[in-house]
Protein backbone atom coordinates (compact mmCIF):
# COMPACT_ATOMS: atom_id res chain seq x y z
CA UNK A 1 0.00 0.00 0.00
CA UNK A 2 1.24 3.56 -0.99
CA UNK A 3 0.61 4.63 2.97
CA UNK A 4 3.17 1.68 4.54
CA UNK A 5 5.80 2.90 1.70
CA UNK A 6 5.66 6.46 3.14
CA UNK A 7 5.95 5.45 6.86
CA UNK A 8 8.53 3.38 6.02
CA UNK A 9 10.74 5.69 4.65
CA UNK A 10 13.61 7.76 6.75
CA UNK A 11 12.72 11.58 7.87
CA UNK A 12 14.45 13.96 6.27
CA UNK A 13 17.73 15.40 8.07
CA UNK A 14 16.11 18.26 8.63
CA UNK A 15 13.39 17.31 10.99
CA UNK A 16 15.94 14.93 12.92
CA UNK A 17 18.04 17.78 13.50
CA UNK A 18 15.13 19.95 14.64
CA UNK A 19 14.19 17.41 16.89
CA UNK A 20 17.72 17.04 18.31
CA UNK A 21 17.74 20.61 18.71
CA UNK A 22 15.05 20.80 20.83
CA UNK A 23 16.71 18.01 23.82
CA UNK A 24 20.06 20.02 23.65
CA UNK A 25 19.56 22.70 26.60
CA UNK A 26 17.89 19.83 28.35
CA UNK A 27 20.91 17.22 27.89
CA UNK A 28 23.28 20.27 29.05
CA UNK A 29 21.33 20.75 31.74
CA UNK A 30 21.19 17.49 33.04
CA UNK A 31 25.06 16.42 32.53
CA UNK A 32 25.69 19.86 34.81
CA UNK A 33 26.17 18.56 38.92
CA UNK A 34 24.81 20.67 40.16
CA UNK A 35 21.71 21.04 38.17
CA UNK A 36 21.30 17.41 38.59
CA UNK A 37 22.10 16.82 42.14
CA UNK A 38 19.19 19.71 42.31
CA UNK A 39 17.08 17.64 40.29
CA UNK A 40 17.62 14.51 42.22
CA UNK A 41 17.15 16.56 46.03
CA UNK A 42 13.59 17.89 44.50
CA UNK A 43 12.54 14.40 43.07
CA UNK A 44 13.83 13.16 46.47
CA UNK A 45 11.63 15.61 48.24
CA UNK A 46 8.86 15.38 46.34
CA UNK A 47 9.24 11.75 46.43
CA UNK A 48 8.75 12.06 50.32
CA UNK A 49 5.96 14.16 49.94
CA UNK A 50 3.86 11.80 47.93
CA UNK A 51 4.85 8.81 50.77
CA UNK A 52 4.74 10.78 53.77
CA UNK A 53 1.85 8.70 55.27
CA UNK A 54 3.91 5.43 55.43
CA UNK A 55 7.38 6.79 55.57
CA UNK A 56 6.63 9.00 58.90
CA UNK A 57 7.31 6.50 61.60
CA UNK A 58 4.53 7.83 64.26
CA UNK A 59 1.56 10.50 63.99
CA UNK A 60 3.22 13.65 64.11
CA UNK A 61 0.33 15.36 66.19
CA UNK A 62 0.71 12.88 68.88
CA UNK A 63 1.74 13.74 72.24
CA UNK A 64 3.30 11.38 74.56
CA UNK A 65 4.55 13.44 78.03
CA UNK A 66 6.63 10.33 79.02
CA UNK A 67 8.95 10.65 75.67
CA UNK A 68 9.37 14.40 76.32
CA UNK A 69 12.89 15.37 75.12
CA UNK A 70 13.81 11.90 74.52
CA UNK A 71 17.31 11.80 72.18
CA UNK A 72 18.03 10.11 69.35
CA UNK A 73 17.12 6.24 69.32
CA UNK A 74 15.76 3.06 66.82
CA UNK A 75 12.39 4.47 67.48
CA UNK A 76 13.01 8.52 67.21
CA UNK A 77 15.72 8.76 65.45
CA UNK A 78 15.64 12.71 65.65
CA UNK A 79 14.07 12.25 69.34
CA UNK A 80 11.03 13.93 70.27
CA UNK A 81 10.06 17.55 71.35
CA UNK A 82 9.03 19.10 74.63
CA UNK A 83 5.84 17.31 74.30
CA UNK A 84 7.47 14.02 73.16
CA UNK A 85 6.09 13.97 69.25
CA UNK A 86 8.02 12.41 66.81
CA UNK A 87 10.25 14.87 65.67
CA UNK A 88 11.14 12.46 62.40
CA UNK A 89 7.70 12.38 61.36
CA UNK A 90 7.04 15.92 61.97
CA UNK A 91 9.99 16.64 59.45
CA UNK A 92 8.28 14.43 56.83
CA UNK A 93 5.09 15.95 57.23
CA UNK A 94 6.47 19.51 57.34
CA UNK A 95 8.15 19.10 53.69
CA UNK A 96 4.17 19.17 52.23
CA UNK A 97 3.98 22.74 53.50
CA UNK A 98 7.51 24.03 52.94
CA UNK A 99 6.86 22.74 48.77
CA UNK A 100 3.48 23.84 48.86
CA UNK A 101 4.46 27.40 50.00
CA UNK A 102 7.71 27.44 47.64
CA UNK A 103 5.76 26.49 44.39
CA UNK A 104 2.64 29.15 45.39
CA UNK A 105 5.43 31.56 46.18
CA UNK A 106 6.90 31.45 42.39
CA UNK A 107 3.60 30.83 40.84
CA UNK A 108 2.23 33.75 42.49
CA UNK A 109 5.34 35.64 41.60
CA UNK A 110 6.05 34.54 38.29
CA UNK A 111 2.40 35.27 37.25
CA UNK A 112 2.41 38.81 38.18
CA UNK A 113 5.56 39.23 36.62
CA UNK A 114 4.59 37.75 33.68
CA UNK A 115 1.34 39.94 34.11
CA UNK A 116 3.18 42.89 33.50
CA UNK A 117 5.91 42.14 31.70
CA UNK A 118 2.81 41.44 28.88
CA UNK A 119 0.96 45.00 30.09
CA UNK A 120 4.87 46.74 29.42
CA UNK A 121 5.26 45.31 26.30
CA UNK A 122 2.19 45.63 24.80
CA UNK A 123 1.32 48.85 25.85
CA UNK A 124 4.84 50.01 25.83
CA UNK A 125 5.66 53.70 26.44
CA UNK A 126 4.36 55.48 29.61
CA UNK A 127 3.13 52.52 31.48
CA UNK A 128 6.43 50.37 30.64
CA UNK A 129 8.47 53.33 32.21
CA UNK A 130 5.97 53.50 35.45
CA UNK A 131 6.21 49.56 35.59
CA UNK A 132 9.82 50.17 35.46
CA UNK A 133 10.28 52.50 37.98
CA UNK A 134 8.07 50.27 40.11
CA UNK A 135 10.36 47.50 39.80
CA UNK A 136 13.65 49.60 40.55
CA UNK A 137 12.04 51.15 43.73
CA UNK A 138 11.30 47.36 45.07
CA UNK A 139 14.62 46.58 44.31
CA UNK A 140 16.31 49.65 45.38
CA UNK A 141 15.60 48.77 48.95
CA UNK A 142 17.83 46.45 50.96
CA UNK A 143 16.04 42.79 51.68
CA UNK A 144 16.02 43.18 55.07
CA UNK A 145 14.15 46.56 55.32
CA UNK A 146 11.13 44.90 54.15
CA UNK A 147 11.01 41.97 56.10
Amino acid sequence: MPGDALANREKPAAIKQRGEDRLRPLARFVRRPRASIAIAILGFMALVVVTAGWLAPHDPTKANLSLRLEGSSRDYPFGTDWIGRCLLSRVIHGIRLTLLVGLGTVALGGGVGVALGLLAGFYGRILEMIIMRMTDLLLAFPYFLLT
